[in-house]
């Protein structure tokens, strides 16, 4: 629970920061377009993070998912996050 206090500190001062960077960067006239991803990106984060355990806990049994499946949607996220840094607009 600490853990995921410590987290939404940290998603609170870097969402402001991706919505700063996507406004004063973006072209001109499409300005709000490129931050409404920025903020969009959380909810569609979480959305697909609980997609994925949920189709992961569809496809295992109890013993497969307590055993490693639970570890799947944590390592496609670091799959994400890595792809995700090089993305530009």
């Amino acid at each position: 629970v600490l853990l995921r206090f410590i987290q939404g500190f940290g998603v609170g001062g870097e969402w402001g920061g991706a919505v700063l960077m996507a406004v004063e960067h973006g072209h001109k006239g499409r300005r709000g377009y490129y931050a409404s991803w920025a903020q969009a990106g959380v909810p569609m984060g979480l959305l697909l993070a609980n997609g994925v355990f949920l189709v992961a806990q569809d496809q295992l049994t109890d013993t497969q998912l307590m055993d490693w499946g639970w570890r799947v949607p944590f390592l496609l996220g670091i799959a994400l996050t890595g792809n995700f840094g090089h993305f530009n607009l």
